[in-house]
Parts: structure tokens; C-alpha cells; sequence
């Protein structure tokens, strides 16, 4: 029989477990006496779907003093029990109406809980309306959030106190616990911490069911076989027997989808086994359609058991690799027959399937839980404190790929997905993706790995653009979107977001098909910038260990030092104030125009900005900058923007924005509504240009008006230096200057332990010379316009002073205009000469966007006509394929860059009409066009010829920072087939000094250096960083590598003479040039392959090199596919071709043994080997030093 109170738990129970009853409870506890149709009832759903009414607590109360019956009339025979049950109601009326009209803070213990006395005897207590009330939104968020935890337990409680004293989950999550103590018979009871506790009939057994089904229905799944894509590279299995991998089911469930890379369609048998020793015994059988071929996902149901072993039938259709099999290999049986006894399993190929098991565990019991519980608690006091303390030594940064300022409508994207270049400099995650939206759809977001130029997608989502303009997206939008350090962004959106013709911001962009995974991707594009931006929140471990005590050591041994060199310092530093423009106050005059104004005044020292006067004609803004000059060029460094009233202004560094630095060299500039008045200008004069872009060319200096503006500079620079020190001897007529051989002491020379000092720094290149280039001759003088035919006519071509010259104090310099050509050609022919079988080289300097600009370009080789009248019988090379070649060797890609030599071998050289007569070339002319609507400029000094003295091609294999693999693998592979190689050593005072057990022992490297001819070039001394490099001083950067070569030179280790750039610190770091020309006769560079197939350059490489201090080498180990040594072997046979010089840079992936083998390079780099070996008749595997010490001058002299 229920009782009142127990039918109102129950109904409580029903409703505060379905969140789709949270309103109906809101109307109940809320209802009135007559309710909405007179009965003063409200409906409640139960778990099976029926509908009951149930009186509001108001019309309970009102029936509490008399009467009961209509109670519930919803439900007849509900309804009557309880009116039976109300016949012998006795005493408990009082609690009811206590209950009823309970405020929600009263009850036994202020948190609305009431007794009720059940006919048993037993009392319960149970929440107030009120209370439920107070507490519905609550009990909605809970139970609509799908937080509701149910723990069912096997302990029993003999009375309410045990129940109350167990324990519970943390406050605000549910419990239902098990009791046997009341009617004899199994009940449940529903707990909240701290809050209440009431009993539920079993007539809620729905509601158990419910909360044990979540319990049991935590999904797991196993993968047997492939655990990552299966390659696409496989065969058809030949076999056509049952391949049964020797992996077992973890626990029971079912097989839910195959996953294969299909060589053909057809039927595929699916087969479960036991398996008792070496005898396995077949279980199940089911039948699978592959309908096509590629990867394939193919629907499967078939039951397992835990402990089953599973296997596949399918001849011709599954695929293999030579790849070591995945667990535990795989045996190959018969299908057909019940039982088979199996062997060892095969483990010498991989079958390139998964299989995917999904199992329902029961993985929730109290015992668990409140374990669990407890760990958490602990550890989320100690992550607290943990994540507290980490903060404190980690720093967030934000990088941002893309557009570097606000996307802006353009043209609609294509079809495609557009992957960024830029890699991920640390793990984090997107904070906000901003774009302009011309259409309407669904971007895709997604990330992507790459090795090599194979990109894969690793994560994507979907973001709905319903309207156009400038959109800001956050996480809000897409979600927790996290990236790792070395990924790829990238974003879909065709006809969504925008793309405009002009250069790309970062490293470019790939397009590749949005729907295929992985793609190949080939040279990123960067002559379209895609307004796009991404902002990629980073947290990088700014404090470690080994951060702290590197620079506690440093900052022991640099104090002495630091003492001593600041004493010396003090005297020959003094502080100085630079005034530029008026020295006195400016006065009105007449508006200037709106250009921006550049004092013709730079920086004598590094120095600050103090004081700015000015008078202002008419309240404005101003643009206050800092540029930057090389040549005619100057470039925006700093812009400051500020608004002043009419009249005279004086302003200090809190009026522009703070303290604006100034390096020396650097000048100052204006914009805005200032005066200029009539008379002689101050200092040098001033420029006037464009306002609002960021780099310009200027002209002569105008001198004609003064500019009313003045400012003030608080510098601090060295006095006294070694030039100015002779300056002065000699004016004072002292006996001479100092003498030209001293040594110059270094800050590294001044340590007071004399067996710490490191040596003095040596200027020159010493020994390291190269030798003269034998036989050259020139075939075109670009040096001034009055050497070019038509020079002075021609309006591309301009000459002015340059302190970088070739030739002279001047220079000529190429700017193209949108798509024309431009021509240059000698003013007159020379001589003729037979330019058969060597090298043609360029010499020029990029000056400003080549990388991003050029689209043709070509030299021609005349021996007939004149350069103002050539015939169309010549030999060129290809104008569309130069540039990229080009493009590979510029020492800046977009700014101004070195002098230098571009080589290539006259095999490149292709014949136009008859062609020219090779022996007889008499003059050359260069061409080269811009891309439309782009511009570039460069300086050009000559062309010449320098023959060939090498009789066959050459190979030269290196091996970068002298790894301890090297000499136990790739070594001993070159020995035995009669090879020498070049070790280049680097970090030599972090790895070979202190005997590094990763890397070679000084020990060693003189075994190979004496005993097999391997010559041991150089790298870096202490690091490869280039911060660390570029933040010298020029001074320290020549002690740093002057360190590295007398370190070699004490070591008995010979070869250093040849260089190589390393890491970042490449040859496009012209902070470093001076550092690797004063050391070294030529420098290697590490050059990524071009393309996916044949010769991995355009041009190969030609002795003598035609640019010593950019010797390309091909990265061998970049080409990670089965193409390697395909790769590696055209590379040879390019120099094979053209006599010239195959040159391989390999670091350790192809070393057995390393931490980063590689199977397809270790493959590649003993086929290369095989070959070479097979080829000596047309090439030889030397050492840079022999072709430098034996090879060229013993040809040359012959």
C-alpha cells in the first residue's frame, strides 16, 4: 500500500530525474487550489510515457483538515489505494502540513528538509515545495546537462544514520544507493551531499534500468592491425588462404568496419578463432562487399569474444607492404577448415587493414568512483599549486600567420584548401581567425602535418558564414582548435573568403584538393596574398634547469670579465646630445605639402628621441617615424601618430608614445600640418616622400627652405676608437699609425685565468685563399651606362653612386614596370671565345622584391651582329625555368642583398634559329621581365666565362655535425668501396670537446682525418642558434668562429678552410656574412630539392664553384619517400652531364643505429653509393679539399 508521503517522493523521484519534466514541476509546486480546470490537479510524465495527475501542494494542503478522497484522480486505482490508505492516516497530518508549508531554509537543519513518518515507522525526510522550488533550476541544470552520476552499490543499510554516514560524491552530483532494510523487500534510496535523501519504490525500476544502461554502455574500442592509416603504397595479398593476425580481442563486442587500402573490389571473408595453445578453432564467419578500390571503410557485424583472434580472406583485394608487421605479426592458414595448429607468425610484412572492435564495458561502480573521487581531490590540489607554480615560468605569445594587417574584400577564393607555409613555432591554440567574407557557406578549418612535401590533414572543422563583411571568429566559432609546433593551418572556403594580386605576407601558401588526405605539395606561392589572418595563442617554457644554470655559469665566469671590460669601456664611451633640424625654437611660416619630410641627418650613435619642437600651422595629426637607408632606399622601422593644437608645440617621449629608440645610421622624418620658411637649411638638407608607405626610393636632398621642426637625440657611443685613434696620431704627426699587424684584443681575451683566454681575433682568410680562376673572359661590361648600348636612352636602367660597387663608386640598376622586358647588352663585341663545355656566370646584386617579382629571365650568347643589332641565331637559357633556379641562390629574397655570382654550365644553354657558334661567342645579353603588374629591382656588373678544368665529373659526399653514426655506419660504408667523404663539425665545444656520446670523439675524427682521407670542415662553435649568432657583436661573431678554427687546428683536425652555414644561419643572413668570408674559401649550403622527381636542381654546380660562398649542396635526407636514391642518383648524373660537381649533404637518417633512421633514405644512400661505385669511369667521389688542393691547380697547370 503507498502512502501519501511515499507517493509524493515517488512522483518527486520521477521528475527531478527527466529534464524534460522540469517545467511540469515548475507548474506543480507554483499550482493553486482549483489548478487549471477546476480539480486543482497537474499532470506529471512518468519513464514509461503515461501521464498521471498529481494535486498541487496548495490543493494538498487544503484537503489536509478533512476529507482526502480525489486525490489523485487521474488514475482510478491509484486513487483508491490511497484512499485507503487515508482511512487509517493518523497523526502524521501535522507533518504533512509542516512539510507542505515548509519554508525552503527551515526543516530539521535550515535546509528545507521535513520529517515524515511512514506506516512502517520508519521516518523519512524529504524537501518542502519551497524547498524544491528554491532548488528547480538547479535540479534542470543538472539533470538537462546530462551530469546525473548513479552509483549502485552492494552494501546494505539497517537504519537511516548508516545511509547518512556513508560516503557520498562531491556536492552537486547525484547517488542512488541500495538498501534492504525497509519492507522487507529491495528499495533505493536517492542521495545529494549535504542536501536530502528519499526513498523510491520499486515502481521507479524504469529509472534504474536507465541509470544502470549508463553505467554498462561506456563504449570502448580496439583497432587490430594497422593503428594509423594503411599505406597506399601496398600490393594485392597472392595468397588465398585466411591471413590471421596474432593479436587477440581485448573484451567482447563486435567488429564494426574493416579498414583497408583496396587493390581491387570484391567479397572479403570476415573469421573470429579461438585459440588453445597452437591450435586455433573457427568461431564465426561473415561475408564482406568491397565495392572500390583506394581506401576503403567497409561496414562489418560480427559478434567477438574476449581473447578471439580475427583474420581476413582476401586474395588480390587486401594489400601488404615490406614494412615490419604491426603486434605481433600474422599467420597464414586455410579458411575452410575448422581447426588449424600455427606456427610462428610472419613479421617480415605488413598487411595494410584495420580491423575496428567496439566493446560495451561496465566501467562505473562505487568502488571505483569513490577511489576515483578521492585521486581527484588530491590531484587537483596539487595540479592547482603545480600549474600555479609553472605560470610563473612560462610566457604566452601570440604568432600570427597570414595577413599582417585587416583582411580587406577581394576576389572569392577557389575551390580549394588553402594551406599556409608558416609552421607552428610552438604547441597552442587558435585565439582568433579574421577574415572578409564576399559570400555565404561553410569554411572548413583544419591543420595539417608535413614531412618533406607531403602534407596530412590531422584535424578539421566546420564554421557556417551567414553574412558577408569583416569577420573576427574566436573560439566561440570554432571551437577548442589546437595546433603543434611544426604544423600547418589551413582554411576552405570557396567564393567565401578573399585573395588580391600582391605579395604574401610569411612563407606563402600552398592549394591543394580540400577533400583528399595526404597531399603532395610543391613550391608554396607567394604573389597572391590570401586575407586571411590567424592568431595562434603559444605558452613557451621560458625557465628551465638548464636555462638557469647555463646562465648562472655564465654569469660567474662573465663577472671578472664584465668588471674589467667596463672599467676600459667607461673611458672610451662618453654620453652626447645630436640635435637634428632648427637649433632655435621654429617659428610660423608657410603649410607644408602633404608629404612626409626626412631630415638629411643620420644618427651619429644609437640614441633615444628626447624633445620634438614644432610649429603647428592648423590642429592635425602628425606621423612621427624612424627610418632606416641603404643607398637611395630607406625603409619605416617605427611609426608614432599624434594629434597637437595650432601654434608652437614641445613635446617629450610621453606626448609621441613613449621612449622611440634610434640606432646609428637611422634618420628621422615627419607628416603633418608643420611650416617650412625661406633661408638655408639645417644639417644636410631633407627629403620629401610618399606618406604612408613603408619603403621608398629618395633622390638628392632639397636645400632650397628650412623645415620649422627640431629634434633632439640623448646618445651614447665609443669616443675613442682604433680608427679615430690613427686619425689622430697621425694629425698630431706621432711617428707614424699603429702598427697594421697588431693583435686587437676581445672582450674573450680579457679572462683572468690565461689558460681560458681564447685567441685574438685574426682578420683576412689566411690560408683558406682560393685559387685564380684560370682562362676567364668577360663577354659583357655592365659597370656604367656609358658600357651599355643605349644606357643612357633606356628608362629601366639607372646609375648612381654605391658604396657597394663591383667596379668603381658606381653602380647601374634594373627596375622593371609591370610585364615589359628589359634588354641589356654590352656597347660593344669583344673578342670571340670558345665558351664550349664551361660556365657562364652572372654578377649582380638583388635590391628590392626579385624573389616575389621575377617571372623571366634569360642570358644570350651572340657570335654573330653587333649588341645594337643581334640576329636570331644565338644559344639562351630557358627563360622560365632560370628564375627559379635564381630565385634559389638570392642572398635576399625581397630587400637588398650582397654582390654575387650566379654560374651556369653552357649544357643549360639551348640554340634560338641556327644557334650560336660556341667558339666564336663575341658578347652577351641579359634580359628580364617582372611579372605583370609587379616591379623589381637589382644591380648588375658583368658577365663572363670561366672554362672548365675538371675532365670528369666529381661527387662529393658530406656529413653534417660529425654524429657518432657517422663513423660507425656511414663512414665504414664509404671505406670499403675506396670512398672519402667530408665530415662538417659543428657545436664542436658542446659535442666532439667534451667527448658527447652521440657524437664523434676527437679521437676518431683523426682516425678518419689521417688514416682515410676524410676531410673535416666547419660548422659552428658553441651553437647553431641564430639569435644567439646575429646578437654579436661584429667583433664577437669573428671570435666565435676564429674560436672553431683554432680549436681544429689544435686538434691536428685539417679541412677547416671550407665552410658551412648552418640551421637558420644561412647565406641570407648577411649580419653573418663577414663572419663565414673571413674564415673560409668557400661555404656550403644546404638546398631543399626542387619538384618531386629527376635532378633535385635546376642547374647543377660547376668547378670552380660559381659562387664560393654559396655552394649549393642537395639536402639528401629531405626526399623521405622510396624516391630518394632515384633522386639522389639524377642529381649525380646532372654533373655527370655537365662535368661538373655533385654535391650531397646528408645528416643521420640514413645512419643504422640513429634516433632519426630512416629506411627509404638508408636505401637511397647505399644505392647512390652502388652507383658511383659502378660509374668511375665518368665520376669520381673526392673531397672539397682535394678539388681544391690537387684537382684545379694540377689542370690548370696542364
Amino acid at each position: 500500500m503507498t502512502t501519501l508521503p511515499e507517493a509524493v517522493a515517488q512522483m518527486i523521484v520521477v521528475i527531478t530525474n527527466f529534464a524534460h519534466l522540469t517545467d511540469e514541476l515548475g507548474e506543480w509546486v507554483t499550482g493553486t487550489v482549483a489548478g487549471t480546470d477546476g480539480t486543482g490537479l497537474y499532470p506529471f510524465t512518468q519513464p514509461d510515457g503515461t501521464v498521471i495527475k498529481v494535486p498541487s501542494p496548495l490543493k494538498m494542503l487544503s484537503m489536509i483538515g478533512g476529507k482526502y478522497e480525489g486525490l489523485i484522480a487521474a488514475q482510478a486505482a491509484q486513487q483508491q489505494a490511497v484512499n485507503n490508505q487515508l482511512a487509517t492516516f493518523d497523526g502524521s497530518v501535522n507533518q504533512v502540513k509542516a512539510w507542505l508549508s515548509g519554508p525552503a531554509s527551515g526543516g530539521l537543519f535550515g535546509n528545507g528538509l521535513y520529517p515524515i513518518t511512514l506506516s512502517t515507522g520508519t521516518t523519512v525526510n524529504i524537501p518542502s515545495p519551497a524547498r524544491l522550488a528554491a532548488d528547480r533550476q538547479t535540479v534542470a541544470a543538472i539533470v538537462g546537462s546530462g551530469s546525473l552520476i548513479a552509483l549502485v552499490e552492494d552494501r546494505t543499510y539497517a537504519t537511516y544514520a548508516d545511509l547518512i554516514a556513508a560516503p557520498v560524491p562531491a556536492n552537486g552530483k547525484w547517488a542512488l544507493v541500495h538498501s534492504d532494510a525497509d519492507y522487507g523487500r529491495n528499495g533505493y534510496w536517492l542521495v545529494e551531499a549535504g542536501f536530502w535523501v528519499m526513498k523510491v519504490s520499486l515502481a521507479s525500476e524504469a529509472l534504474l534500468t536507465a541509470l544502470g544502461d549508463n553505467l554498462r554502455g561506456l563504449v570502448r574500442t580496439q583497432n587490430i592491425g594497422r593503428q594509423a592509416e594503411p599505406s597506399k603504397v601496398g600490393s594485392g595479398v597472392t595468397s588465398p588462404n585466411l591471413l590471421l593476425w596474432n593479436d587477440s580481442v581485448q573484451a567482447g563486442g563486435k567488429v564494426t568496419g574493416v579498414w583497408l587500402f583496396a587493390a581491387a573490389t570484391g567479397t572479403i571473408r570476415l573469421q573470429s578463432y579461438s585459440k588453445s595453445g597452437t591450435t586455433v578453432t573457427k568461431k564465426r564467419t561473415v561475408y564482406l562487399n568491397v565495392t572500390g578500390t583506394g581506401y576503403q571503410l567497409v561496414p562489418a557485424d560480427m559478434i567477438v569474444d574476449a581473447g578471439d583472434y580475427i583474420g581476413l580472406q582476401g586474395q588480390g583485394i587486401i594489400t601488404a607492404t615490406s614494412n615490419t608487421a604491426d603486434a605481433g605479426g600474422w599467420w597464414d592458414i586455410l579458411a575452410d577448415l575448422d581447426t588449424r595448429t600455427v606456427g610462428a607468425p610472419i613479421t617480415t610484412a605488413r598487411l595494410e587493414a584495420q580491423l575496428q572492435i567496439s566493446t560495451v564495458q561496465q566501467v562505473v561502480n562505487a568502488g571505483a568512483m569513490l577511489d576515483m573521487a578521492a585521486k581527484v581531490a588530491d590531484l587537483l590540489t596539487r595540479a592547482s599549486k603545480a600549474e600555479a607554480q609553472l605560470a610563473l615560468l612560462q610566457g604566452e605569445i601570440t604568432q600570427t600567420v597570414g595577413i599582417l594587417r585587416t583582411p580587406e574584400s577581394g576576389t572569392g577564393v577557389s575551390n580549394s584548401m588553402f594551406i599556409w607555409a608558416d609552421q607552428m613555432a610552438h604547441d597552442g591554440y587558435l585565439n582568433e581567425l579574421r577574415l572578409f567574407a564576399v559570400g555565404t557557406g561553410t569554411l572548413r578549418l583544419a591543420r595539417y602535418s608535413r614531412i618533406a612535401n607531403e602534407v596530412t590533414r590531422e584535424q578539421q572543422v566546420m564554421i557556417p558564414i551567414t553574412s558577408t563583411g569583416l569577420k573576427t571568429l574566436t573560439a566561440a566559432d570554432f571551437g577548442l582548435f589546437t595546433l603543434k609546433a611544426g604544423e600547418h593551418i589551413a582554411l576552405y572556403g570557396p567564393g567565401v573568403f578573399t585573395s588580391k594580386v600582391e605579395t604574401q605576407a610569411g612563407l606563402g601558401w600552398w592549394a591543394v584538393n580540400a577533400d583528399a588526405n595526404p597531399r603532395t605539395v610543391g613550391a608554396a606561392t607567394t604573389n597572391i596574398q590570401l586575407h586571411v589572418a590567424f592568431d595562434v595563442r603559444q605558452a613557451i617554457q621560458t625557465v628551465t634547469s638548464d636555462r638557469i644554470l647555463a646562465l648562472e655559469a655564465q654569469g660567474a665566469d662573465h663577472e671578472v670579465r664584465l668588471a674589467t671590460a667596463e672599467d676600459i669601456a667607461d673611458k672610451l664611451f662618453a654620453n652626447d646630445v645630436q640635435e637634428v633640424g632648427r637649433r632655435v625654437p621654429p617659428v610660423d611660416g608657410s603649410l607644408v605639402s602633404d608629404s612626409h619630410f626626412i631630415w638629411n641627418a643620420p644618427m651619429r650613435g644609437n640614441g633615444t628621441l628626447t624633445e620634438v619642437q614644432i610649429f603647428v600651422k592648423e590642429a592635425g595629426t602628425f606621423t612621427l617615424v624612424r627610418w632606416s637607408r641603404v643607398d637611395n632606399t630607406v625603409t619605416r622601422r617605427d611609426v608614432r601618430t599624434f594629434t597637437l593644437p595650432a601654434g608652437s608645440a614641445v613635446l617629450t617621449p610621453g606626448d609621441f608614445g613613449g621612449t622611440m629608440p634610434f640606432l646609428a645610421g637611422e634618420y628621422v622624418g615627419l607628416h603633418g600640418p608643420f611650416v617650412s620658411t625661406p633661408g638655408a637649411v639645417d644639417d644636410g638638407g631633407w627629403f620629401n616622400v610618399v606618406n604612408g608607405v613603408d619603403v621608398r626610393t629618395i633622390g638628392a636632398p632639397v636645400t632650397s627652405n628650412r623645415l620649422e621642426a627640431s629634434f633632439k637625440f640623448a646618445q651614447n657611443y665609443q669616443v675613442v676608437t682604433a680608427e679615430r685613434f690613427r686619425e689622430l696620431e697621425e694629425a698630431a704627426g706621432g711617428g707614424g699609425s699603429i702598427d697594421d699587424g697588431a693583435v686587437i684584443p676581445s672582450r674573450e681575451w680579457l679572462a683572468p685565468d690565461a689558460a681560458e683566454r681564447a685567441a685574438p681575433l685574426i682578420g683576412g682568410r689566411l690560408h683558406q685563399r682560393l685559387h685564380p680562376v684560370v682562362g676567364r673572359r668577360t663577354l659583357a661590361m655592365f659597370d656604367t651606362l656609358s658600357n651599355i648600348s643605349n644606357g643612357d636612352s633606356n628608362p629601366a636602367l639607372t646609375e648612381g653612386p654605391s658604396l657597394q660597387a663591383m667596379i668603381g663608386a658606381s653602380a647601374v640598376r634594373i627596375t622593371t614596370t609591370g610585364g615589359s622586358e628589359v634588354s641589356v647588352a654590352p656597347d660593344e663585341a669583344g673578342q670571340p671565345v670558345d665558351v664550349r663545355g664551361g660556365q657562364v656566370r652572372l654578377f649582380f646584386r638583388p635590391v628590392s622584391t626579385v624573389f616575389s617579382s621575377i617571372a623571366a629571365l634569360t642570358i644570350e650568347l651572340h657570335s654573330h651582329g653587333s649588341p645594337d643589332a643581334p640576329t636570331g641565331n644565338f644559344h639562351r637559357l630557358n627563360p622560365d625555368v632560370a628564375p627559379y633556379d635564381l630565385r634559389q641562390r638570392l642572398t635576399s629574397q625581397e630587400g637588398a642583398g650582397l654582390w654575387q655570382s650566379w654560374g651556369v654550365s653552357l649544357n643549360y644553354f639551348l640554340p634560338v634559329g641556327a644557334g650560336a657558334d660556341l667558339q666564336n661567342v663575341r658578347f652577351a645579353i641579359f634580359k628580364v621581365r617582372s611579372a605583370s603588374g609587379k616591379s623589381l629591382s637589382m644591380e648588375i656588373g658583368m658577365i663572363d666565362f670561366v672554362p672548365n678544368l675538371l675532365k670528369k665529373a666529381k661527387a662529393i659526399l658530406s656529413f653534417d655535425n660529425g654524429y657518432l653514426t657517422h663513423a660507425t655506419y656511414s663512414a665504414p660504408q664509404l671505406i670499403k668501396r675506396g670512398f672519402r667523404g667530408v665530415f662538417c663539425l659543428s657545436q664542436m665545444t658542446e659535442t666532439h670537446d667534451v667527448q658527447n656520446d652521440k657524437f664523434c670523439s676527437v679521437a676518431q675524427l683523426r682516425a678518419l682525418n689521417d688514416l682515410h682521407g676524410f676531410q673535416m670542415a666547419s660548422q659552428a662553435w658553441v651553437t647553431e642558434d641564430k639569435g644567439f649568432i646575429d646578437g654579436l657583436s661584429e667583433n664577437g661573431r669573428m671570435a666565435e668562429m676564429a674560436k672553431a678554427r683554432n680549436w681544429m687546428n689544435a686538434m691536428g683536425l685539417t679541412g677547416g678552410d671550407h665552410g658551412s652555414y648552418f640551421s637558420a644561419v644561412d647565406f641570407r643572413d648577411l649580419v653573418a656574412h663577414n663572419m663565414f668570408r673571413s674564415h673560409f674559401r668557400s661555404v656550403r649550403t644546404f638546398i631543399q630539392p626542387i619538384g618531386t622527381s629527376g635532378p633535385c636542381m635546376s642547374y647543377g654546380e660547376m668547378y670552380p664553384w660559381g659562387d664560393p660562398m654559396r655552394v649549393r649542396a642537395v639536402g639528401a635526407t629531405l626526399v623521405t619517400d622510396g624516391s630518394n636514391g632515384a633522386r639522389l642518383i639524377a642529381h649525380a648524373q646532372q654533373a655527370v652531364d655537365c662535368k661538373g660537381v655533385a654535391y650531397f649533404g646528408f645528416h643521420n637518417e640514413q645512419d643504422v643505429g640513429s634516433e632519426h633512421f630512416n629506411p627509404y633514405i638508408n636505401a637511397g644512400f647505399l644505392q647512390l653509393l652502388d652507383w658511383l661505385d659502378q660509374h668511375r669511369d665518368v665520376i669520381d667521389v673526392v673531397t672539397e679539399d682535394e678539388l681544391h688542393h690537387y684537382h684545379l691547380p694540377l689542370m690548370a697547370a696542364a
